[in-house]
């Protein structure tokens, strides 16, 4: 016997509780037509996880109006699905999904409904497209950095930027949605994580990992899907790049990449904290300067050879998280910010990381 997955219509074993190919659950979904608080009508599922699942929904009280619905799944999670909600609720701009109505159904379970934004993701445009031109990568960046700056602005920390959690909505502008691991940020301080909470491989930084954040850690995803719309592919996992993992620069993979745009993927992707751009709005000036400068050279310069500075050798797993810890606690997070500790290799035109403690020299 075999039963169909609702999401990716694939076959999974009778007794799957979760889908082996998409990991979605297989059981406990809404069905089509169900209704919920006499007013959403389930028209299908929009995705789905181990800790919620999306529905596209029809509003019966406003004809023709489309809404999604995001349910809690997991009993675990309701404090975190309440601190969602918390966050979404109170903000309004362009970039960001409007929530109109939360409430608990019959069974328990949580819900919370948004606009319904019909347009592709980044990651399903550039898995259509390939890889993007750089002028409308800028374009959408900046866009996103307008977003970035408006919720820092309001001590909110996203935590789970890529390319699937931005959304194209009306006349394309990107819109950044899945607040399931945002939290509020107290200016000065690290916000702290779990388990539940890392955000995505390739995409998540290192002190992620570790349970420190702040602004600059939305910076750094930014920064790797900046990577992914121009390559198609995601950068290493931080915890590897820390650790010296080599980084295959953009203009390797793409040689019409500007010098320019390149140092700064290089600069958002620094290791530490301290060595990225240190807001949206520094981040946003450097793009907006490119483009003020198109047709000018900007050249990376390889650092000199490395003196004193903590050399990290190439490892993953524990060891890569423990050599990072150790620089954050040598004061990578310093919010002052030094030169970027990142080097260039000539002859292969790989990046090494090399992770440099406060007041080191390269």
């Amino acid at each position: 016997m075999s039963q169909m997955c609702p999401v990716c219509s694939r076959d999974n074993l009778d007794s799957a509780a979760s889908c082996v190919h998409c990991a979605g659950p297989l059981r406990g979904l809404l069905g089509s037509h169900t209704l919920l608080e006499s007013r959403y009508r389930v028209t299908r599922v929009l995705g789905c996880g181990g800790m919620g699942a999306v529905y596209l929904a029809e509003d019966a009280r406003i004809p023709g109006r489309q809404v999604a619905v995001k349910e809690n799944l997991d009993p675990r999670a309701q404090a975190q699905f309440q601190a969602e909600v918390g966050v979404m609720t109170h903000l309004n701009h362009p970039g960001l999904p409007t929530i109109s109505d939360q409430f608990v159904g019959p069974a328990g379970r949580q819900y919370l409904v948004m606009d319904f934004i019909a347009g592709e993701n980044l990651e399903e445009l550039v898995m259509r497209r390939g890889p993007l031109p750089e002028p409308e990568v800028i374009a959408l960046v900046t866009q996103l950095l307008d977003t970035l700056d408006y919720l820092h602005g309001n001590s909110i920390l996203h935590r789970d930027i890529k390319p699937a959690n931005i959304k194209l909505g009306p006349a394309g502008r990107p819109v950044l949605v899945d607040f399931g691991i945002a939290r509020q940020h107290v200016a000065g301080s690290r916000t702290q994580t779990w388990a539940r909470g890392v955000g995505s491989p390739g995409f998540a930084p290192a002190e992620q990992y570790i349970g420190g954040t702040d602004a600059r850690s939305d910076l750094y995803s930014l920064g790797a899907v900046i990577y992914f719309l121009l390559t198609g592919q995601a950068p290493p996992e931080a915890p590897r790049l820390a650790a010296g993992a080599p980084l295959t620069p953009p203009r390797q993979l793409r040689p019409d990449v500007t010098l320019g745009l390149q140092r700064i993927i290089f600069r958002a992707l620094a290791p530490a904290p301290n060595q990225r751009f240190q807001s949206a709005d520094e981040m946003r000036r450097a793009l907006a300067g490119l483009t003020q400068a198109s047709g000018t050279t900007q050249v990376i310069r390889p650092p000199r050879p490395a003196s004193r500075g903590l050399l990290v050798a190439a490892g993953v797993g524990a060891v890569a998280l423990a050599v990072f810890a150790l620089s954050l606690a040598a004061g990578a997070l310093s919010p002052k910010p030094t030169p970027a500790a990142v080097g260039r290799s000539i002859a292969t035109d790989t990046v090494a990381v090399t992770v440099v403690p406060a007041g080191g020299r390269l």
